[in-house]
């Protein structure tokens, strides 16, 4: 972190303090964090002792327009798919599994109903009004852009964080200064 600024090392330092573990929910009620965190822990398995909080990170980010910022016509905004989506999974586990909560599966019987939901295969009324599979792309984007944000990733990668702090190659000190104070003629972002 030597070639960071203040800022840069402030998040990245919280990050590792913290691993978006978050005192309570602001979006997500408490059994949709609970279906989550079981989602998660099929679609993003991790082994570590320390597990990066991938529901504290998505309660967070699913209410903002991280991304694409592209939508379907007839797809709603994002909270509604998630909030609809996470009914859709349990409707799908019932169907499949005669009337078992996601939640309550072995992991196998979760990885056919994560299947089906990716695949566009899943049972459920949800999945009439939101594609299953645009769901599961949302989920998926936002929680790996989190997993893959978290300076432990970086490490497990052998990424050594952003390029920005010492300026991409083609980028003088000078011209980060610029951007920085807004100086006019340069770029900001």
């Amino acid at each position: 972190m030597e070639g960071f600024d203040e800022v840069e090392r402030r998040v990245v330092e919280e990050r590792l303090q913290t691993n978006y573990k978050r005192e309570h929910h602001e979006f997500l009620t408490e059994d949709e964090a609970v279906l989550l965190e079981a989602m998660l822990a099929r679609l993003i398995p991790q082994e570590e002792e320390v597990k990066i909080d991938l529901v504290g990170f998505l309660d967070w980010a699913i209410p903002l327009p991280l991304g694409y910022g592209d939508r379907r016509e007839g797809i709603p905004d994002d909270p509604s798919v998630f909030r609809e989506g996470l009914k859709g999974v349990d409707q799908t586990a019932e169907r499949m599994f005669a009337g078992g909560k996601f939640i309550a599966l072995g992991d196998g019987d979760k990885d056919q109903v994560l299947r089906a939901i990716q695949e566009g295969n899943a049972e459920g009324e949800v999945w009439n009004e939101i594609p299953s599979t645009v769901f599961f792309r949302k989920l998926m984007v936002k929680a790996l852009d989190g997993y893959c944000a978290h300076p432990r990733v970086w490490a497990r990668i052998g990424f050594y964080g952003p390029a920005y702090p010492e300026g991409y190659i083609w980028v003088s000190q000078h011209e980060i200064e610029a951007r920085r104070e807004k100086k006019p003629g340069y770029l900001t972002f």
